[in-house]
């Protein structure tokens, strides 16, 4: 899918392909869309799905689908969201789970762990199944071992190095494909 911004026309590719995927039919897994602009083109590539379930979720699934979306969209062949945002984000939201309830705990790590694997990083997956595990052992379920906390561990550590600014493709930064 192409199409022109003309004159001064601020127009965020995503932003229009989020407008657009209601519209979409619903076998079309993924969109390539190329926006020429003043400054350049730019090319989105977007899988729908995560978009999908972003715009119909709510709470927390809504949120991880966002981000699971910007972990996988590219302008220009770039990540929107590198891995560092992902993790950034997805350890974000086990510190909002510290004192949740177990189950409540079991089914966000689900929702985490699984979108870590479509995202295609193991070591995030690892630490949210992690901090399940961690959860049960407080809760009186079997003592976490030494290699689950080192791994949970890990969520300290994305939380503790913000990612700095991230790609959403209004910036000058974009050379013209």
């Amino acid at each position: 899918m192409s199409g022109a911004a003309h004159g001064n026309l601020g127009i965020n590719p995503l932003s229009v392909i989020a407008v657009l995927t209601p519209l979409i039919p619903a076998d079309v897994r993924r969109l390539v869309f190329r926006l020429k602009r003043q400054r350049g083109a730019v090319v989105a590539d977007v899988m729908l799905e995560p978009l999908r379930r972003f715009q119909a979720g709510e709470g927390l699934a809504k949120n991880i689908a966002f981000v699971e979306l910007l972990g996988r969209a590219t302008l220009n062949g770039h990540p929107v969201f590198p891995q560092r945002h992902v993790r950034f984000m997805f350890a974000f939201y086990v510190h909002g789970l510290l004192e949740a309830a177990l189950a409540q705990v079991e089914e966000a790590g689900l929702l985490l762990a699984g979108s870590a694997r479509r995202l295609k990083d193991r070591e995030l997956a690892e630490a949210l199944e992690a901090f399940v595990l961690m959860k049960r052992a407080q809760a009186g379920g079997p003592p976490a071992s030494a290699t689950t906390i080192r791994t949970y561990n890990r969520l300290a550590e994305y939380i503790g190095k913000p990612p700095g600014a991230w790609n959403d493709g209004s910036g000058p930064k974009f050379t013209a494909a």
